[in-house]
């Protein structure tokens, strides 16, 4: 059996946890300013053709072909996660828009198209 000195432990558990959040810091930090580029750096347009901006709607039943036809929405591929224990994609991520009510508008549109990048 070997003693161990609390003080030191706790000391090297604070110095191992500051680093791990200041490296996260450091990431959010250029993650925000490389979306700030992107979102200044973005032309708004009122139109987009059909096939010009791909989004995934969770509305859309997947069981049946629905999205046949419809080249602009993604059709994702969901495979069941043993660590989520249900259905995920890992090759697309969703944000949440009631669809009702913006299906298609140009202000969605157009916040799809700048944060694709």
């Amino acid at each position: 059996v070997e003693q161990n000195d609390a003080d030191k432990l706790v000391a090297r558990a604070a110095r191992n946890i500051e680093q791990l959040l200041r490296k996260r810091s450091a990431a959010l930090e250029k993650l925000a300013t490389a979306a700030e580029v992107f979102q200044m750096e973005h032309v708004w347009k009122d139109e987009f053709e059909d096939a010009e901006i791909a989004y995934y709607n969770s509305k859309d039943n997947l069981d049946a072909n629905e999205t046949e036809g419809r080249k602009y929405r993604i059709r994702p591929d969901f495979k069941e996660d043993p660590s989520f224990k249900r259905l995920t994609d890992h090759n697309h991520t969703a944000v949440h828009i009631p669809t009702d009510i913006y299906d298609g508008s140009a202000i969605v549109l157009n916040e799809l198209n700048w944060t694709e990048a």
